[in-house]
């Protein structure tokens, strides 16, 4: 019989402690959660170990699973480098590091001397093994259609290319882009309670990213539930744990008043270029831009799936022309030839 049956809920408990007592082999999906590091806030005396956490994730985490971990340094004349010995203590767990994503801050108010502004935290992506779920997140390409792409670049350096249709979205870079405070953060002004929330952005798109419905997120580090509840919104089921009851408190709350499955697959925000893109895309959609091989007006659709970079109706429009432009490029080439020749 298992020690725990693991379903939806929020506790009031030290991880370690719970996972040890509670929590069967192999029964987490996916981990999205921060820790405390460097005392850089007051939660309350608690006292954190990576190495006991990072163990404890490795045995209830699945053959595949995942764990999102975001962490950044003190930054006080050099880096504490903290991030970096929490990667190699995962390391240490069992787990690979298969993945150093960054978080940027938008709007950080942070300056520094003799230094550029710190506007970045990591997002270390442990895995069991390789990834039993990617779903990943999407952009607009900067061009689509046919293109001509290198392929098998030798010893030697030299690009050898070949002939493709490029898509008009492309996955995305390791680098997510979100507003932090009062409306980035979260709407949900009385969760700020808590003195260090990551984005509810950014725990949707690692959930979406790294685990499929009914699949149970858990957060061992909950303090205001963020990842509890967008969990919740995009139908996983949640697992939340912290040792402060005034945090469990509010977890509770911001889950009880989240629709569960109200997000099933939101377009992400997080590109750093997405709000350029759009800004590029409202001004010139305002023009109605036409084909440049037909005449035909472009669609919004269309302008927004090729991130504002549309020149053509349609990608159909697109390819039949392209090759009838470079039918009557060659056709223009053998008559010089021709002419040469006589």
């Amino acid at each position: 019989m298992p020690k725990f049956y693991v379903d939806s809920g929020i506790h009031t408990a030290e991880c370690t402690t719970f996972m040890e007592t509670m929590m069967d082999d192999s029964v987490v999906d996916l981990v999205v959660t921060s820790p405390p590091y460097d005392d850089l806030r007051d939660y309350e005396g608690f006292n954190f170990d990576c190495k006991d956490v990072a163990k404890g994730l490795y045995r209830v985490v699945k053959k595949g699973g995942v764990v999102v971990w975001v962490v950044g340094d003190r930054i006080n004349g050099g880096r504490s480098l903290t991030s970096f010995n929490h990667a190699f203590a995962f390391r240490d767990a069992g787990f690979m590091v298969y993945d150093a994503m960054i978080f940027k801050k938008r709007n950080t108010p942070f300056m520094r001397k003799r230094a550029y502004t710190n506007c970045y935290e990591f997002m270390f992506v442990f895995t069991k093994g390789t990834p039993a779920t990617f779903n990943p997140l999407r952009s607009p390409s900067v061009r689509s259609g046919p293109a001509q792409v290198p392929y098998l670049k030798g010893a030697d350096g030299v690009n050898r290319k070949t002939e493709r249709s490029l898509s008009e979205h492309k996955v995305r870079t390791n680098i997510w882009s979100y507003a932090v405070g009062k409306n980035g953060t979260t709407k949900d002004m009385y969760a700020f309670k808590h003195p260090a929330m990551f984005p509810e952005n950014l725990a949707r798109d690692h959930i979406l990213s790294w685990s499929s419905r009914g699949d149970l997120v858990f957060d061992p580090l909950c303090g205001a539930g963020t990842t509890c509840k967008m969990a919740k919104a995009t139908g996983r089921r949640w697992l939340g744990v912290d040792v402060s009851k005034e945090y469990t408190a509010i977890a509770k709350r911001r889950v009880r008043q989240t629709v569960a499955d109200s997000i099933s697959s939101l377009p992400s925000r997080s590109d750093p270029f997405d709000e350029l893109v759009m800004a590029e895309e409202n001004s010139r959609m305002e023009a109605n831009i036409m084909c440049q091989w037909c005449g035909v007006e472009i669609s919004h659709d269309r302008w927004q799936l090729t991130g504002g970079r549309a020149v053509t109706c349609s990608p159909e429009c697109s390819l039949f022309n392209s090759r009838r432009r470079r039918n009557e490029l060659k056709r223009v080439e053998r008559a010089a030839r021709l002419e040469t020749v006589l």
